[in-house]
């Protein structure tokens, strides 16, 4: 499974808000990638950073016998609202899905990948970003996608001008400029895409 059966899994579904809990268990029932993974919440500088994922190895003594873990914590800033919270841990679960050369492996590259992320939109280095910045820029997108289903999105269309916007953002638990572009037309357009991406 990647992340576009993963978004497909859910893109029936016509209640908001999806839990992200309830994505984490599927991702650890039916993926076969980690056998345990936790959400710690933290203070860190939103500015700069609104998560993070550390993948390790453990052993689990399983009977008389040492068992090998893959393990992952999402340490997000637990001072964010809830909307963000689950936004940021949605999307760093689908970095559990990333291609290899999308992941980081010394101290040294987090940092460099930390700089470009956290730099204000307009000024990315588009041209030389590379693959671990696109991919997770490109995970924002997928994440909305994941915890807004397609279907839930064509129940509420004929009725947003009632209910309004900042309402389904408060429904669905995300951030309302997230949900706003999500109810516009254009998401028709991006959606398709969105499943083409890695």
């Amino acid at each position: 499974m990647n992340v576009r059966n993963l978004i497909e899994h859910y893109a029936n579904d016509t209640q908001l808000h999806v839990p992200v809990r309830k994505i984490r268990d599927h991702i650890i029932q039916k993926l076969d990638i980690k056998d345990r993974i936790q959400f710690v919440g933290v203070e860190i500088d939103v500015e700069v950073l609104r998560a993070f994922l550390h993948q390790y190895k453990e052993k689990e003594i399983n009977g008389s016998a040492l068992r090998p873990m893959a393990c992952a914590d999402i340490y997000y800033d637990h001072r964010q609202p809830i909307d963000w919270q689950r936004l940021v841990c949605c999307k760093e679960l689908l970095h559990l899905m990333d291609p290899a050369e999308y992941k980081t492996k010394t101290p040294e590259h987090v940092k460099k990948q930390i700089e470009r992320i956290a730099l204000p939109p307009g000024m990315e280095p588009i041209r030389t970003d590379g693959m671990r910045v696109w991919g997770d820029k490109l995970a924002d997108l997928q994440a909305i996608a994941l915890l807004f289903p397609m279907e839930a999105r064509r129940v509420l269309m004929s009725k947003v001008d009632q209910i309004g916007p900042e309402n389904i953002a408060r429904v669905a638990k995300l951030p309302e400029k997230y949900v706003r572009w999500v109810m516009s037309p254009q998401w028709d357009e991006m959606y398709p895409t969105i499943l083409l991406l890695p």
